[in-house]
């Protein structure tokens, strides 16, 4: 895929209005798509719970459609014999840090570009925090898409999870920044990085050679994805 001289020109390659699939996330061009989990946060401790975990103490089934909410519901004939594991029944918004850093280097190696662009939604990343983003600067254009308006910056990749480390918090005391940034890509597009508001799952499309990586990596919970998947909550049809 070729990036125009817009930096969000890639978005024309986008399904127009949102309509609950892979391809209203990122773009058609691409050789091949991937789905990664955002984990749950855990009840009781720092670290992170993927789904096969939450879907063992539910009865549920992961699957390449699995969505959160029938993921964190007991199955109907199914009565679990601990406390839900989970603080909350929504993933993480994005992927934590330390899984950010696992998938780095593979998206390090499928682009020639050291500087990338990263959009977060305008509703996490109001002025007042742009400071955090340091040494990414903003970039005087908004990414218009899934609902939103995300501000831009731009920055070298290999600094992308300095993202997941920053939690800001509102007035009212809620986190406003969790997790990597909603969108991601490099200044070549070789591959798009990308996460509506509030969705549980974050969507890469590359080359095979990169999906691949991501699939066989240990640390992420992957599965392959193609762009008429649907991303909706209510999408699930194994676990009903």
């Amino acid at each position: 895929m070729r990036l125009n001289r817009d930096v969000t020109g890639w978005t024309e390659q986008l399904t127009n209005p949102f309509d609950y699939r892979v391809h209203s996330v990122v773009p058609v061009g691409f050789e091949a798509y991937t789905r990664i989990l955002h984990p749950f946060d855990s009840r009781d401790s720092d670290h992170e719970i993927p789904w096969r975990d939450v879907a063992t103490w539910s009865g549920r089934t992961v699957h390449r459609l699995a969505q959160s909410p029938a993921i964190a519901t007991p199955a109907s004939a199914y009565s679990p014999t601990t406390t839900a594991p989970f603080y909350s029944t929504n993933p993480m918004r994005g992927l934590p840090a330390d899984q950010m850093r696992s998938l780095i280097p593979m998206l390090e190696s499928e682009t020639s570009c050291d500087d990338v662009y990263a959009a977060v939604w305008s509703g996490y990343a109001t002025q007042q925090h742009c400071s955090v983003f340091a040494p990414f600067r903003e970039v005087d254009q908004l990414l218009r898409c899934c609902f939103g308006e995300y501000l831009i910056f731009e920055g070298p990749l290999r600094l992308a999870a300095s993202f997941s480390d920053f939690v800001a918090t509102s007035a009212n005391g809620h986190s406003v920044i969790q997790g990597a940034p909603n969108f991601l890509w490099p200044q070549d597009c070789a591959w798009i990085f990308g996460s509506a508001i509030d969705l549980p799952s974050t969507y890469i499309g590359g080359s095979r050679l990169l999906i691949s990586g991501i699939l066989n990596c240990e640390q992420l919970e992957s599965f392959p994805a193609v762009l008429t998947d649907l991303v909706s909550t209510d999408s699930d049809s194994i676990n009903r």
